[in-house]
């Protein structure tokens, strides 16, 4: 499905999780979160929540973390 893309694949209690995430979304690149218990991250809550907005010069943005990422 994916074959052209480089899909992410990362364990969930890897120290550095969000900001590969984060890299994995400015690049436009798919993820796949292995070892996912009951408790999720809330760092990734504006991901599962849509939470996109406008920035500075109109580019769609979201928040990760205490970083913004550009969105698309």
């Amino acid at each position: 499905m994916h074959k052209k893309d480089a899909m992410l694949m990362i364990k969930f209690g890897k120290p550095t999780f969000l900001r590969d995430v984060g890299n994995a979304v400015r690049n436009g690149n798919p993820v796949l979160v292995n070892d996912v218990q009951e408790y999720l991250d809330p760092g990734l809550d504006p991901i599962l929540l849509h939470s996109e907005f406008k920035g500075e010069g109109g580019i769609m943005q979201i928040k990760l973390g205490e970083a913004l990422a550009d969105y698309d």
